[in-house]
């Protein structure tokens, strides 16, 4: 992963632009889901549990409306490079660097989030990977967890990046995890 997203890490670090985002984009991709969490399920996010699968330099951070004081957050990521930046710049902020493949999580979380892990192109068995993925995180999760990643029902493709079917993605989700899901298809402006 961290080929992907290699030369604009050097140059760009905790910005937007090193995700290959805009800032928009970026708080689209960070805020959205914890405007789910919130809205879904009536909590703050304060005092629960917090599991970012796919954490990188920990951009999910600033968009939280707690501290990591407040919330229970552990990031995981595979990239030893991407924690170590996240370590120094959120001290607050506990993670780990670790294949949640390799190694089941030890502890439960209320809530998992999974953003712009599935976005670059960067694996051949991507469907295959997701589902995988979404078991682990659902397993270790004991209220939700929220994802995101691009529809296919856009009008432009952009190589770099994988696209899914929505229909897709939940026929999947309820065949294999459960049908308690709510899905949000939105476009940013």
């Amino acid at each position: 992963m961290i080929e992907a997203y290699h030369d604009n890490a050097l140059q760009f670090c905790d910005t937007a632009v090193a995700l290959l985002l805009t800032k928009e984009g970026q708080c689209f991709c960070f805020d959205k889901p914890l405007i789910i969490v919130r809205s879904s399920t009536g909590e703050i996010l304060q005092g629960n549990q917090l599991l970012e699968i796919g954490c990188g330099f920990g951009h999910i951070s600033p968009h939280q409306n707690t501290s990591f004081d407040a919330a229970n957050y552990i990031g995981i990521d595979t990239v030893s490079k991407l924690i170590e930046y996240m370590q120094r710049s959120y001290q607050n902020a506990k993670s780990d660097c670790k294949d949640i493949f390799q190694s089941l999580l030890a502890q439960e979380f209320n809530y998992g989030f999974i953003s712009g892990v599935f976005i670059p192109y960067w694996r051949k068995n991507i469907k295959d990977f997701t589902l995988a993925i979404f078991s682990n995180t659902f397993a270790a999760c004991r209220i939700s967890f929220v994802f995101n990643f691009i529809c296919s029902q856009v009008n432009f493709a952009n190589k770099a990046f994988n696209y899914f079917a929505p229909n897709y993605v939940l026929s999947k989700i309820l065949a294999n995890l459960s049908e308690m899901v709510l899905m949000h298809h939105q476009y940013q402006d």
